[in-house]
This record gives structure tokens, sequence and C-alpha cells, in this order.
């Protein structure tokens, strides 16, 4: 989405304009002239260019947008190049300080560790505090840990919270993240988007939304590709997906089409 100018008056935001065309567009709107239609056009130009470096690989993971992020997965040389790169400039280690004791936990959480905080919340959620475990998955969420991000949207009640937190962790590749939207998108009908996140899963071992996309097109009445799906994850061990097959009469290898000359 082409970024937007937004005016205030006070504190309350007042109007919103398309930075690039400066047309009056409503709040999550697309710009009357187009121009979100050829920003995208041209990110997933990008997107799709082999020798795309790692820091503009970079800035369109951060658009956040699902079209563009499965096309970065799909371009095999730019995700290795990307992969090479945070090699040599490694994030967060996610590990937790499992060895500390609870006051010194806190103190590093108090100063906005984000380890910390997930370790704090991951101690409450053992003892079934999940109170306490929230709070703590939030502040690590917000301090940039993908797996508080993703354990906290697990736990809240809000479909549009959860979304939120969800793709925080699922556009920094967590695979329990993309499949879980991939559940709330075909709850809420959103097909297109469903789709993307299951297949990404997939792509990142879930095995379960392999079985899920089969369901998902069963539900559009694309027999075809749910039985596909449906029988590459009955092959690969999902019982789900052996279920679905039985319920609907349908063979777990493809009958052969070949015809006999006898």
């Amino acid at each position: 989405m082409t970024a937007r100018v937004v005016y205030y008056v006070g504190d309350e935001p007042m109007e919103e304009r398309c930075a690039n065309c400066n047309s009056e567009v409503e709040t999550d709107e697309e710009c009357p002239n187009g121009c979100d239609e050829e920003d995208q056009n041209e990110n997933l130009s990008l997107a799709s260019d082999p020798d795309l470096t790692p820091s503009k690989y970079k800035q369109l993971l951060e658009l956040e947008d699902e079209n563009v992020y499965l096309v970065l997965e799909l371009n095999e040389k730019a995700k290795e190049r990307y992969a090479s790169y945070l090699d040599e400039n490694p994030g967060p280690n996610y590990h937790p300080f499992e060895e500390l004791t609870d006051e010194i936990l806190m103190q590093r959480a108090l100063a906005e560790d984000h380890l910390a905080q997930l370790e704090l919340g991951h101690r409450a959620s053992l003892i079934e505090n999940s109170e306490d475990a929230a709070y703590w998955y939030l502040k690590g969420a917000q301090n940039g840990n993908i797996i508080c991000a993703h354990n906290y949207a697990c736990g809240v009640k809000n479909d549009e919270e959860a979304i939120y937190w969800f793709r925080k962790a699922a556009f920094n590749g967590m695979a329990s993240s993309q499949h879980e939207l991939g559940i709330i998108y075909q709850k809420r009908r959103d097909y297109i988007k469903s789709e993307i996140w299951f297949k990404l899963a997939f792509r990142h071992g879930i095995l379960e939304a392999c079985n899920d996309l089969g369901s998902l097109y069963w539900e559009q009445k694309e027999i075809d590709s749910a039985v596909a799906y449906w029988r590459i994850a009955a092959n690969l061990g999902d019982d789900g997906a052996r279920e679905n097959l039985k319920r609907h009469n349908i063979d777990l290898i493809e009958p052969s089409s070949d015809n006999d000359d006898d």
C-alpha cells in the first residue's frame, strides 16, 4: 500500500491522503487513483528478481503483504542470499534463560529484555497463571520477540488483536503463526489469504496445513485440488487427510488412467 499522510487537529486524525497523488483516502481503503495497485505490482516484480539484494529483500518483507511475501518465499536465489546475510548479521537469540532465578529474570524483564520476558511468560504458563503469562508474552512481543507474539496471540479472544500478533510472527517466518492465520482467514471466508498462509505454513513444515489446504479447496468446490492436497498430506502421514479421503470415499492413491488393450 502506498504511504499515507495523516492530518491532525490537536490529537485527532481528521484527514488521510495518499502520499503519491494527494487524493483523500478512507482509512484502510485503497487509493481511488490506483496508486496502491501500481505499488503492489512494482513490489511483486521486485520480489521475483533473483538478483534482489538482502537489504531490499528485508524492506519488502517489512511491507507485511501476503502476496509479496509468497513471491519472496519462492525466489530461491534471493532467499538464499538473504539467509546468508542473516547468518552474518544474526538477529535475537530466542533461547530462554532457564537457569536464572525468578529474581534475576524479573530484573532483566523490567529492563525490557525480551528473552527474560519470554521465560517469565513460559514459567507462568507452566503453573497455569494465564494472566501473568499473557502480560509477559505481550511485553516480549512488543519488544520484538516472535515466540512471545505467537504465544500471546494464541490466548487472545479478540480476532483482530490475534491477527495483529500472529502476522508479526508469521512475517518473520514462524510457521505456527502462519498456520493459525490460515485457519482464521478460512473462518472469515477470506480464501485468498487463507490459501497463502496455509501454503507458507506447509512449506515451512506444518503438515496439518496441507490437509487444511485440501479442506479449503473442498469448501470452495475445487474438488481436484482438494483431493490432490489430501493425498499429499495422507501419504506424508497426516491422519486428518486420511480421514477426509475416507469420508468422501476417495482412494488414497490416484487411479491409473492407463487403458488395457486386451
